[in-house]
C-alpha cells in the first residue's frame, strides 16, 4: 500500500504557519543520518514538560531496537540524530494526551516540528469473515498497539493518539486468512473513529502457477468465438432486455487490447462479445481480467465465467459468476455476482457491489475471482469484495465471456444522439495451485 507522508491536525512547522499535508517533512542532516527537533505543547500552547516523544518506522509492527524515545524537556523540547532516510512515525505520548504524525526524512533541511496535544481517542473496526468466528489481531501500524478481534470479527483500541492512524487486521497470524488494510483516518480528540467493515484481501502469490493467457497481440481463434444477433429466437434480448444486436465487425485489435465497440447504425445498437464456449473452459483457480469499462449511459460492459456449455445445462442451473460488471451510469458501483439454481427450480443470485466514489470506468483495473471448491472470492484491483461458498452447480468447467452491452434490466438506455463507445481487455490470465 502507498502511503501519503503528512502532517494532521495540529502539527506545526514552526515559522512556516499551518501547513495541512506536506509531502515530505525533514530535519537536518549528520554525517549518519538525519535531524529531527520536536516541540511539544499542551491544548493551551504551553511546554508540554516530561512526556515521551517516540520516533518508529513506519511498519506494521515497530521492533523495539528501531524505537527512539525521548523524554520532553523545560521547555517541550525533543531531538533526534540519526535517523535514516525513509518514512517514520513521531508520536508524542502524556498521561492523558497524545499526538501522532507521519512523515518522511529525505536528507533535506526543514525546521522543525511543533506538535500540540490531545486527548485521546478511541478506534474500531470490524474484519468480515466467510465464517465469522475466527479471532485475530488487530494492529495500529508505526505505533506497536495491538488488539485482539472478538468472534464476530470485531476490534477496538483504546488511548490512541489524535492525528492520522492507519488500522491493519490479520484474522490468521500466518496470512493464510489474507489482510484488511484501512485508508488512513484521523482521531481527533477525545473521539471515537469508527471504521468501515473490511474483508481481508488474499493477494496472489508464488503458490499460483500460470497455466493460460492471452495478451491480445492477435485474435485466438481457437480460443474464442463470437456471439451474434440478438439472441432469438432461443433467448431474445439475450435474456436481460439488452438492446444491442452482436456483430463480429464489433470486435477488434488495437494497440495490444481486445476492444469490443458499441455504436448505433441504421438498424439499432450494434456491438461485440467474444466467449470461449466448446473451445476452453477451466474449473477452478483464479482468473485475472484486465480491463477498461465506458462510463456512457447505457453501457453495460461485464467479465463472466459462463457453466452452460454445450454438454451441460442451461443457465442459471448451469452456474454463472460475473466476475466483473459496470452500468455506465452508475460507473462508481461495481457489480460481482454469481448466478445458479436452487432445488427448487428458482434462480439465485447472490451479489454485492464494491462502491467507490473514484468510480471504475475510464480506467485499467484489474479483476479476479479465486475459485476453488470451498467457495470463490472477487477481487477488484487487490480489494476483496465477496464471497460465497462452494459446491453446486460450480462443480464442473466454465468458460470465458468478455461482452459489452447496451441498456437492458436495471439499466438505463443510451441518448438517441450517443456517440460509439468501447470497452477493452489487455490480458486474461489464469493461474492454478500446484
Amino acid at each position: 500500500m502507498k502511503f501519503r507522508f503528512v502532517v494532521l491536525g495540529s502539527a506545526l512547522l514552526s515559522g512556516c504557519g499551518s501547513i495541512a499535508t506536506p509531502q515530505r517533512v525533514a530535519g537536518g542532516t549528520s554525517s549518519t543520518g538525519n535531524s529531527l527537533a520536536v516541540r511539544v505543547v499542551d491544548a493551551n500552547g504551553s511546554p508540554a514538560v516530561g512526556d515521551s516523544v517516540l520516533v518508529r518506522p513506519d511498519s506494521l509492527v515497530p521492533s523495539i531496537a528501531s524505537t527512539r524515545a525521548v523524554k520532553t524537556d523545560a521547555e517541550g523540547m525533543a531531538r533526534f540524530t540519526d535517523l535514516a532516510d525513509g518514512s517514520w512515525v513521531v508520536e508524542a505520548r502524556g498521561d492523558s494526551t497524545g499526538r501522532i504524525l507521519r512523515l518522511g526524512l529525505a536528507g533535506e533541511e526543514a525546521p522543525f516540528l511543533d506538535l500540540k496535544m490531545g486527548t485521546y481517542g478511541t478506534l474500531s473496526g470490524t474484519v468480515v469473515l466467510p465464517d465469522g468466528d475466527v479471532p485475530g489481531t488487530a494492529f495500529l501500524r508505526g505505533t506497536g498497539q495491538t488488539a485482539k478481534t472478538g468472534d464476530s470479527g470485531t476490534f477496538e483500541f483504546h488511548r490512541v493518539s489524535p492525528g492520522e492512524q492507519i488500522a491493519v487486521a490479520l484474522p490468521n497470524p500466518d496470512g493464510s486468512l489474507g489482510v484488511a488494510t484501512w485508508e488512513p483516518g484521523e482521531v481527533k480528540p477525545g473521539a471515537k473513529l469508527v471504521l468501515p467493515a473490511r474483508v481481508p484481501i488474499l493477494p496472489r502469490n508464488e503458490a499460483w502457477r500460470l497455466v493460460w493467457t492471452d495478451e491480445f497481440e492477435g485474435f485466438d481463434r481457437v480460443t474464442w468465438g463470437f456471439d451474434t444477433g440478438d439472441g432469438c429466437p432461443e433467448l431474445c434480448a439475450w435474456g436481460n432486455g439488452s438492446l444491442q444486436s452482436f456483430d463480429s465487425s464489433h470486435v477488434l485489435l488495437r494497440d495490444g487490447a481486445l476492444v469490443l465497440r458499441a455504436e448505433r447504425t441504421s438498424e439499432g445498437w450494434r456491438s461485440g462479445s467474444v466467449q470461449s464456449r466448446g473451445r476452453r473452459e477451466f474449473q477452478e483457480g483464479r482468473f485475472e481480467f484486465r480491463a477498461r469499462f465506458p462510463s456512457v449511459p447505457g453501457a453495460w460492459a461485464l467479465i463472466s465465467l459462463q457453466g452452460d456449455s454445450t454438454a451441460g445445462p442451461v443457465w442459471p442451473d448451469g452456474g454463472a459468476i460475473d466476475v466483473a460488471g459496470l452500468w455506465g451510469h452508475r460507473p462508481e458501483a461495481l457489480m460481482g455476482i454469481a448466478h445458479l439454481g436452487d432445488s427448487s427450480g428458482e434462480s439465485l443470485h447472490p451479489g454485492t457491489e464494491l462502491v467507490d466514489s473514484a468510480g471504475w470506468a475510464d480506467r485499467w483495473v484489474e479483476f479476479a475471482v479465486e475459485w476453488s471448491p470451498a467457495g470463490i472470492v472477487w477481487i477488484a484491483d487487490d480489494r476483496v469484495f465477496h464471497r460465497i461458498a462452494g459446491g453446486r452447480p460450480f462443480d464442473h468447467p466454465f468458460y470465458l465471456s468478455l461482452r459489452l452491452g447496451v441498456g437492458g434490466d436495471g439499466n438505463v438506455a443510451p441518448d438517441s444522439l450517443q456517440e460509439p463507445f468501447e470497452m477493452l481487455v489487455d490480458r486474461v490470465r489464469i493461474f492454478r495451485r500446484p
